[in-house]
């Protein structure tokens, strides 16, 4: 097994604390960007008589291991060169700031990662010594800080070698670990004595795409036991694959239960186990027969499974720093550290509160031991950000150790809006007008970032004048008929304007140094003034946390901003401003709103060996395809050719394939275990488009109460906004006022979700309001008598605005159909998701009630589900 210089480094050069402090570092891309220029000076400068190579690869053994890794620069004599010449090694590391406050431990593992660079340079060409120069590079200021010295090859070596003498143990029990892990699940068995329908066609299909390196889309009903079907054949195909790591990812915490669930099931796991039983192992070679047979009383298996989770929920010190001067559980982290992963690793059922339980009791931050444990674990349940996101460990975990991955992804239909966001910015003007100044205590902000903060204000004012003059009067305010307090007027920018950011990036600096600053000095931040705040209700915060959240909120803006293009639409919005809450004349807020998440996603998935995203509404393929940026998507605004279907019967799967490389990526749709007997499905030709609201609500009460009547029970009403569902909530309360309602209002807090849930699951005879795509149409299960009926009245689709419209535009251009990849696929996908709450198992039955007269149209009807016609 090959072991990555950095990952070697990571595990046995770090001690002392966690040392997360101010210092934000450069992106991936501007990290790329200040290699490149540093590698291009030292090009520049080399004479005749030396060369100099970036990106230089080095590898060898010491001892067991064998380590792999690039220097970013060695430079070494010509052939005509004096003799006496000694080569050199160079490590680039990009920073912003004061170089000060980056930690010693920081320090000491970049210089051991360039130590042992050094080592396996002296061992492949038997040199005596070598230079070793480590240079930070700060990106703002075009600042090198270089430390260069001369290492003789007998400490290099030794150095290398006792880090490895430290890993070999580790390497040996991983080694042993992997043996274990693949025989284990070469015999791993289902956990029934038999599939359900269809669901033995689902693990099929994930098996051999997994096999054959395919990227899936896995469109299958609820209660085909999706997440059991796709999980238990990934698990076997890591042994015939030789995959390293297996993700299961999903939008929501529902969805990473459900992987949890699966696990459990899978593993035999019981709060008790901790023992692996040894299995005899068995090779089967077809794909087919690969699946295995059903078992029971199954052993603990030997396969680590890690489960992820925000920093928020994990963090026992929130109103700490991460860094050992604050927080306890940072203090000597790395020091711990090995002790806990040690636990760890011998824990093969590592949830939140297994992971919890060991780092408390080795005195270590739960969080942090997680993403250490994530470099270890076989599985990974987390969060779709955590492998799809610009930061996301997973990926980068990946890349660097050049891991064999695949991501299961459930729920797969959010991934688009959920990667929107992932690559969305936006910047208030009215947080830096707040910052400024405290209107109740009169208290500002440091002296030192007054003026870098004003002259970000200035840049608001210039920004304005200059990109919104039409809709400004001669005193610089927004024109007469444009200052209603509900009033935005938005205004849609070709590029990221340019007058804010040099200000933006001067005020990052400034911002950091000055918190650096602080923290030697030990000064107090916690507790103190409320200096940025969002309105009356809202408690004190601290000047540490709006000084964060200034520098976090404009760090995010700019790095999105360098990676600008046809992808994103970037918008300057106005509104009136009111001096009450400390705000603006003119409210301004610069967003730049990801439109095709593909350009950012295509990358995620042609890493991975193969990737398998299922859901209950993934239809059509093309959509889903193009917009997440599969293998097959298009790349430009040229058509797509597609194949007919392969296969394609009532009672079973039907395959597309899409030819382009890498490889094509396979749509498969499932029937599920529902039959058409138990639903009663009626489309109402009521209009509920926005000019027809009004005259609609009498009739469709008028259908809910007369359902109610002749069925009392639990039913659903989803409504297109809140608007919307008001006006139905008055209609039903003076007509019907014996009908009792639940009513989901704005902004409910998670316990007021959860009494809504449990009157339904609890009580009988409820109508409940709601609004499509909104916290109660996606994610609750209601099975048998919770829920007996389903109304739902709109076709789901986003309002004909502005920011619409150019989505529209953008996609049009982009596929070819941007009317339905931005209104009319979206809206199905909720409606279908909604509607899908009634029927959860084969023995449910009631009524759904589709009301819209374009409910009608053969269209809309064609992307329904199958067994709703069949």
């Amino acid at each position: 097994m090959k072991v990555a210089v950095r990952s070697l480094c990571e595990f046995a050069a770090r001690s002392g604390s966690l040392e997360f402090r101010y210092t934000p570092s450069p992106t991936a891309e501007e990290g790329i960007r200040g290699h490149q220029k540093l590698q291009k000076r030292r090009l520049k400068a080399c004479d005749r008589d030396t060369d100099y190579e970036a990106e230089y690869l080095l590898e060898g053994h010491i001892g067991e291991i064998e380590l792999k890794g690039r220097a970013d620069g060695y430079l070494s004599s010509d052939t005509s060169a004096d003799s006496s010449f000694i080569p050199l090694l160079e490590e680039i590391k990009t920073h912003r700031g004061d170089l000060e406050r980056l930690g010693e431990g920081q320090r000491q593992l970049h210089l051991a990662q360039l130590k042992v660079y050094g080592a396996l340079l002296c061992l492949r060409d038997n040199l005596s010594a070598v230079r070793l120069r480590l240079v930070y590079y700060d990106i703002d200021r075009d600042q090198e800080s270089p430390d260069e010295s001369l290492w003789q090859a007998q400490v290099l070596i030794a150095f290398a070698e006792d880090l490895c003498h430290q890993y070999a143990n580790w390497h040996r029990q991983e080694t042993e670990h992997r043996l274990q892990r693949d025989s284990a699940l070469q015999q791993l068995a289902f956990p029934y004595p038999e599939f359900r329908p269809f669901q033995r066609e689902l693990s099929e299909a994930v098996y051999k795409g997994i096999f054959t390196r395919r990227q899936l889309l896995l469109e299958a009903p609820t209660g085909l036991g999706k997440t059991l079907g796709v999980s238990f054949p990934a698990l076997k195909a890591m042994v015939k694959c030789g995959m390293d790591r297996l993700f299961l990812l999903s939008s929501r915490t529902t969805g990473r239960q459900l992987f949890m669930d699966a696990l459990k099931q899978l593993s035999g796991y019981k709060p008790s186990d901790q023992k692996n039983t040894d299995r005899k192992n068995t090779d089967r070679e077809k794909p087919e027969q690969a699946l295995g047979a059903a078992t029971q009383n199954a052993p603990l298996l030997p396969v680590r499974i890690l489960e992820l989770s925000a920093k928020e929920k994990s963090c026992e010190h929130p109103d700490k720093a991460c860094h050992g001067d604050s927080c306890p559980l940072a203090e000597g982290f790395f020091d711990r550290l090995p002790h806990a992963r040690q636990a760890a690793a011998q824990t093969y059922w590592l949830d939140q509160h297994e992971i919890r339980r060991i780092a408390l009791e080795h005195e270590i931050c739960p969080y942090y031991l997680a993403q250490e444990m994530a470099r270890w674990s076989d599985l990974v349940v987390g969060d779709v950000n955590h492998y799809f996101d610009r930061q996301a460990i997973l990926f980068s975990l990946s890349q660097q150790n050049d891991w064999k991955v695949v991501p299961l992804v459930d729920e797969a239909h959010n991934l688009i809006d959920r990667a929107r966001g992932m690559y969305s910015a936006q910047l208030d003007r009215a947080h830096f007008s707040r910052a400024l100044k405290d209107s109740k205590t009169a208290q500002s902000v440091p002296e030192p970032l007054k003026k870098p903060i004003q002259a970000v204000q200035q840049g608001w004012r210039k920004l304005i004048a200059e990109e919104a003059a039409d809709h400004l009067d001669d005193t610089g305010s927004l024109a007469s008929d444009q200052t209603l307090s509900n009033k935005t007027v938005s205004v849609n920018l070709d590029q990221v304007p340019e007058q804010l950011n040099g200000y933006l990036h001067q005020l990052v600096t400034d911002i950091t140094d000055y918190l650096a600053d602080s923290m030697k000095e030990h000064q107090p931040f916690h507790r103190q003034t409320q200096l940025l705040g969002y309105g009356e209700a809202q408690p004190p915060a601290s000047s540490e946390q709006i000084l964060q959240q200034l520098l976090f909120d404009t760090l995010g803006f700019l790095k999105l901003a360098e990676l600008f293009d046809q992808h994103s639409l970037c918008t300057l919005e106005l509104a009136k401003g009111n001096p009450r809450f400390r705000e603006p004349k003119i409210k301004a807020a610069l967003k730049i709103q990801n439109l095709i998440p593909a350009d950012f996603l295509r990358e995620r998935f042609n890493r991975a060996y193969a990737t398998v995203l299922f859901s209950a509404t993934l239809n059509p393929a093309e959509y889903y395809r193009d917009l997440l940026g599969m293998a097959g998507s298009q790349v430009a605004a040229s058509a797509v050719t597609e194949s007919e279907p392969n296969q394609e019967s009532d009672q079973g799967p039907v395959i597309r394939t899409v030819s382009e490389p890498p490889r094509e990526a396979l749509w498969l749709s499932l029937p599920g275990p529902f039959q058409r007997h138990q639903l009663d499905l009626r489309r109402v030709p009521i209009s509920t488009r926005f000019r027809d609201r009004n005259r609609s609500v009498p009739p469709i009460c008028q259908r809910i109460a007369a359902q109610y009547r002749q069925k009392p029970g639990n039913y659903l009403v989803y409504l297109s906004s809140f608007s919307y569902l008001q006006q139905l909530e008055k209609g039903l309360t003076e007509l019907y006022p014996e009908i009792p309602l639940q009513v989901q209002s704005a902004g409910m807090k998670e316990a007021d979700r959860q009494h809504f849930i449990d009157r339904f699951r609890n009580e009988q005879g409820l109508v409940g309001l709601a609004v499509l795509g909104g916290a109660f149409s996606e994610g609750i299960d209601l099975p048998g008598d919770a829920l007996i009926g389903v109304f739902v009245a709109t076709l789901g689709l986003p309002p004909y605005d502005d920011f619409h419209e150019t989505l529209s535009q953008r996609l049009e251009q982009r596929f070819g159909d941007g009317y339905r990849y931005t209104y009319l696929y979206p809206g199905l996908r909720k409606v279908i998701q909604a509607a899908g709450r009634l029927i959860r198992s084969p023995e449910d039955t009631g009524v759904i009630e589709l009301i819209d007269d374009r409910f009608m149209q053969p269209e809309v009807q064609a992307l329904m589900p199958d067994w709703w016609h069949r």
